[in-house]
């Protein structure tokens, strides 16, 4: 018997959320996000309408998510620079290279912004989503510290 008998649940849970993140951006990447559904974010992951439901109450909070997935990405990412100015650098490299965003700008009319500062111990970020002529919507802000080697999100 295992030691969390639940475990292999919150493991397809975690495999499930992930399926849909990962259609939401490919969505997002091919079809813009305006004209993205939630059916085609469960078509596109392989789940259910009522899996997805289950997990998402709507589209935004599927974007919410994959924003928060994202930013975590983008985390993980700096843990592994040796300094602030490595962290923005790579961290610059993922989100230029980044398709979803691309398409965002392109086809609907979004600006993503992430921004972050750099200081002698830390990085300063926040993310934020822009449509043409709404206010912006703050998705995230933290400061990436950076002690000795380790670097951790407060």
């Amino acid at each position: 018997m295992p030691l969390n008998k639940y475990a292999p649940q919150v493991a397809t849970h975690r495999r499930t959320q992930n399926a849909i993140l990962e259609a939401t951006k490919q969505l997002i990447a091919t079809t813009g996000l305006k004209k993205m559904s939630m059916i085609e974010i469960a078509d596109v992951s392989e789940v259910s309408r009522a899996t997805l439901y289950n997990h998402y109450r709507d589209k935004d909070s599927v974007i919410r998510a994959l924003c928060e997935s994202e930013m975590q990405r983008l985390v993980e990412i700096a843990q592994l620079a040796p300094d602030a100015t490595s962290a923005l650098e790579q961290i610059s490299i993922e989100i230029s290279g980044d398709k979803a965003l691309a398409a965002m700008r392109i086809q609907d009319n979004y600006s993503s912004t992430i921004s972050c500062t750099s200081r002698s111990n830390y990085l300063n970020c926040e993310s934020l989503i822009c449509a043409n002529a709404s206010p912006c919507h703050l998705v995230m802000h933290g400061r990436l510290h950076f002690r000795q080697t380790s670097l951790y999100l407060s």
